[in-house]
């Protein structure tokens, strides 16, 4: 992980404009990242996820859930976050 987003992990919040690229069990269409957020929280398998805007991977925009935290890299189209360090 890149020690300049371990406060932003630690604390919990979104990573704006960041992808977390691969480490995906499951992905779906949602409304928004919150959504996203929420799904990876209820999810005990979930410890990452990476909300993609609509319009670039369909007209959806698209929650994708990872068992693991990978390396965050810089995108202007997604959010990600970690809810489980």
């Amino acid at each position: 992980i890149n020690p300049n987003l371990l406060g932003v992990i630690q604390h919990n919040d979104y990573m704006y404009n960041t992808d977390l690229p691969g480490q995906d069990f499951a992905h779906f269409p949602v409304h928004n990242a919150s959504d996203c957020r929420q799904a990876c929280q209820y999810d005990a398998n979930c410890r990452s996820f990476t909300f993609v805007n609509p319009g670039v991977q369909g007209p959806d925009a698209m929650c994708w859930l990872k068992h693991s935290i990978p390396q965050a890299v810089a995108s202007g189209h997604c959010t990600s976050g970690v809810v489980r360090p």
